[in-house]
């Protein structure tokens, strides 16, 4: 917690502005520098990261009395130095806002009460956005961030709530319309068709050297009574080896 006066402000993460209904986050231009800025009303005062202590474009001044800042465990430290007159546009007005270098989280500005009230902002809890009135005295409605249907978690943690008893589900997606590569496809194939024909009329020519491996010498097919087949399945072996047969892939059985 960070506390300034009466004020504080909760530190929390990026992930948690989104589902938090009384903060609204998003990326604006400050300086003509893109930040990304936490609107809270539980901050009293407005901050910057100091990360942008040593950028041009901010003139940083010393505070005419130190301003004490309480964060988290009851510790505080002391701000001596703010940046004022920082020109912060949203939809395309400017806006005045002075910033407290300190040490952030994930934002790199933090809006608090001081700025929200002089505009006479309304936070719409429900709809994650703020309503307030620009300089030129028309009202101007800032659009928060929302959280997406995918909350994306690391292996560690995932693997420290499977430890702590959380369920876990496996789940994966099949593309159905993947289309299926044909032979026609290949280029190799469709140059040389009389190579790749849709049948093999035949077995292979003779040729001057014959490759064979005896596993036992002039052994030769056995003899074997077939299984028992149905009348259709019987009718559709028999045409399958006479195709066989007239391709002379196989040859009729001389075995006793």
């Amino acid at each position: 917690m960070i506390r300034v006066g009466s004020g504080c402000h909760k530190l929390i993460s990026a992930e948690e502005a989104k589902v938090t209904s009384d903060v609204v986050t998003g990326t604006y231009l400050l300086n003509s520098i893109s930040v990304y800025i936490l609107f809270d009303s539980g901050a009293s005062r407005s901050f910057i990261s100091a990360k942008f202590v040593h950028h041009s474009s901010f003139v940083l001044e010393k505070l005419p009395v130190p301003l004490e800042v309480e964060v988290a465990d009851s510790k505080s430290f002391l701000a001596f130095d703010i940046y004022r007159n920082c020109k912060l546009t949203i939809e395309g007005e400017d806006y005045s806002v002075d910033l407290i270098p300190m040490v952030l989280g994930e934002f790199d500005v933090v809006i608090g009460m001081d700025w929200l009230s002089s505009y006479r902002a309304n936070i719409v809890c429900d709809r994650k956005s703020i309503q307030l009135i620009a300089p030129n005295g028309y009202e101007v409605s800032i659009q928060g961030e929302k959280r997406g249907g995918v909350v994306l978690c690391s292996l560690v943690k995932a693997m420290k709530y499977m430890n702590h008893g959380g369920q876990s589900f496996l789940a994966y997606v099949i593309d159905n319309e993947k289309v299926v590569q044909k032979l026609e496809d290949v280029p190799i194939v469709r140059e040389f068709p009389d190579v790749f024909p849709d049948d093999l009329p035949g077995i292979p020519s003779d040729r001057d050297v014959e490759f064979k491996i005896d596993l036992i010498p002039g052994a030769k097919p056995i003899a074997k009574a077939p299984y028992r087949l149905a009348p259709s399945e019987l009718q559709e072996l028999m045409t399958q080896l006479q195709g066989l047969l007239d391709k002379g892939f196989i040859r009729p059985s001389i075995s006793p």
